[in-house]
């Protein structure tokens, strides 16, 4: 499941700031990944706020493998 977001939404964010509006051009479209189980998403949140982005990553994915 992704986050969704249509033209009217990202034309308001081009509108409020100069240099968002040059990386959305660049860019376009992203698909952003949602969790849509609320204790999942808080955890894996928790995680990324204690360690590098990488690791998070590792142990993310290790703890899905182990506890689905």
């Amino acid at each position: 499941m992704y986050f969704y977001y249509a033209e009217r939404e990202v034309e308001y964010l081009k509108t409020k700031d100069e240099r968002l509006r040059e990386v959305i051009e660049k860019i376009g479209h992203v698909d952003r990944e949602v969790d849509t189980d609320l204790f999942s998403s808080v955890v894996h949140h928790i995680i990324g706020q204690q360690i590098s982005t990488k690791a998070q990553a590792t142990i993310w994915a290790r703890m899905k493998a182990q506890f689905g």
